[in-house]
């Protein structure tokens, strides 16, 4: 039996576009509603508040190189706090590009061949994918050709630590890329660490 589905061409057909309306809102007011990942007791109800939008433009801005008209796109679901993490972009002018589905379908050059596509310049990605599309080029070099990712400015690794290969394998194919290995946490919604788009990676 099929299952009925919903697709957002259809969902938005019947809406109108119109201005939109801002509402002033204080520092303290809630803005996300998250829940720990449980790995230490039951998940917990965390609910952050709207000066975090602060905190989370200056990393953008500022770490992430983000600017008024970039495209940004993290590979991540809507239970992991980098969506709150990428949707807040949109607070710094950039626009963001969602993704559901297999990052390797139908090739390990899915996400590369998307950015391109759409014009990405910020790419979030784990540190795990990065190290199969490494591997995935050592078994099949004619691969790497179909990484074409010479508009992204900032590749941005999270979930694990970028391993030196991964770091060398990144410059030495694009070494106009900021690639910055970074972690965070959803108690915070934000980062303990990031990169610096100035400075050199050591």
């Amino acid at each position: 039996t099929r299952l009925p589905y919903q697709t957002l061409r259809n969902f938005v057909r019947g809406f109108k576009p119109r201005r939109i309306e801002y509402t002033r809102t204080a520092f303290n007011d809630p803005v996300f509603i998250m829940f720990s990942s449980g790995t230490t007791g039951k998940p917990k109800c965390i609910v952050h508040k709207h000066g975090c939008l602060l905190q989370l433009m200056k990393e953008h801005q500022l770490h992430c190189d983000i600017r008024p008209g970039d495209k940004a796109f993290y590979y991540t679901t809507t239970a992991w706090m980098m969506w709150q993490w990428l949707t807040s972009m949109l607070a710094s002018e950039a626009t963001i590009l969602l993704y559901d589905g297999n990052p390797f379908y139908p090739t390990p050059a899915a996400l590369p061949k998307l950015c391109r596509k759409h014009g990405v310049t910020f790419f979030g990605i784990s540190a795990k994918y990065i190290d199969a599309v490494r591997k995935a080029v050592e078994r099949d070099p004619k691969l790497l050709s179909q990484l074409d990712m010479d508009q992204v400015k900032t590749i941005a690794s999270t979930g694990s630590p970028l391993v030196p290969e991964n770091f060398d394998f990144l410059y030495s194919h694009w070494p106009h890329i900021c690639v910055s290995s970074i972690s965070g946490g959803t108690d915070i919604v934000s980062t303990f660490m990031l990169g610096n788009p100035d400075g050199v990676v050591r």
